[in-house]
């Protein structure tokens, strides 16, 4: 065990100092984005990259991919978090990107990644970054049984564990989301900061959330900043955060949080 973990260590030092991962101009906008403490100007930097279904290793070996050409929802949001906190460093910037994709640092295999996005929040929330928007008289519970992940793998012969996968689901199974229905919205808009991130809870039982972006104001109202599947890059939304939930009726709510960045 010492030594994987001695040898994980020496290729991510050897993989920062044989390729430069952030550019130039992107550490520019880095150091910008933290000196006014504005998240949201990182992630507006990535507008119009292409949305990338798929991005991460789909079995073992796991590889940290660290490729900013593209993204999916998520990897928007764990790309803009490790950069905005490693300011601007190649090294710190893999060692966030570590912190915030996997549950346990160091430990870089499939059965460690946060594939469920309940395991993310969980983790930031305890360390701090994170803090969930509440307001008891607008929110709904839905109880949730994960098992999503586990079913789909089954019918592969993929390098993983299902055992550690089906252990992992248990740790947020019989849990209950609680959550603004989109009826709500409107009720609990003086709520949101800009920044603010908004997880999309789906109506299948067996998963937590379908997707996830940022929060920003155009005008009174809010709308989201996120890699869309439907316009195939990352985008802010042209219709308002209610009208996008009124378009996707498998979404029957939404949890914001606030993100405590330094």
């Amino acid at each position: 065990m010492k030594f994987i973990k001695s040898f994980l260590i020496f290729s991510l030092f050897s993989f920062t100092l044989s390729a430069q991962i952030i550019s130039p101009d992107l550490r520019k906008h880095i150091l910008e984005a933290r000196e006014q403490q504005n998240h949201i100007q990182l992630a507006k930097y990535f507008l119009g990259k292409p949305y990338v279904a798929f991005a991460l290793t789909k079995e073992n070996p796991e590889q940290l991919i660290t490729d900013l050409s593209g993204f999916d929802c998520v990897t928007l949001f764990d790309n803009v978090f490790a950069l905005y906190t490693s300011k601007g460093i190649d090294s710190s910037y893999i060692n966030q990107l570590i912190k915030v994709r996997y549950f346990h640092p160091g430990r870089i295999t499939y059965e460690n990644r946060n594939h469920y996005f309940s395991s993310t929040i969980q983790k930031l929330e305890k360390s701090g970054y994170l803090s969930q928007v509440r307001e008891s008289k607008f929110e709904v519970s839905s109880p949730k049984s994960l098992d999503v992940l586990s079913e789909h793998l089954k019918k592969h012969r993929y390098q993983i564990s299902i055992d550690s996968i089906e252990h992992m689901e248990k740790q947020f199974s019989n849990a209950h989301l609680n959550y603004f229905p989109t009826k709500s919205i409107p009720k609990i808009s003086h709520l949101i900061q800009e920044g603010d991130l908004v997880l999309f809870v789906t109506n299948n039982k067996n998963m937590d959330y379908h997707h996830v972006g940022f929060l920003v104001k155009k005008g009174k109202n809010w709308h989201v900043l996120h890699a869309s599947q439907q316009y195939k890059k990352v985008i802010v939304s042209p219709e308002s955060l209610e009208e996008y939930m009124h378009k996707h009726s498998s979404f029957p709510g939404i949890q914001i949080y606030h993100l405590n960045l330094p």
